[in-house]
């Protein structure tokens, strides 16, 4: 059985549009987002659990 769970990386088609829906819906916040040549990223977080969305 699951006891805790500390992050999960899943990747989206738009990160705008996932940012706002984790925000709205569950109340996520932003804690930092950025790219690089291959990816776009975030970090948002509630409480202690954080989703890392890829695009």
């Amino acid at each position: 059985m699951l006891s805790k769970m500390e992050h999960v990386a899943i990747i989206v088609q738009d990160m705008d549009q996932s940012i706002q829906f984790y925000s709205d819906i569950f109340g996520f916040k932003v804690r930092l987002r950025g790219s690089n040549p291959n990816r776009e990223m975030a970090f948002i977080y509630l409480e202690s659990l954080i989703i890392l969305p890829f695009r």
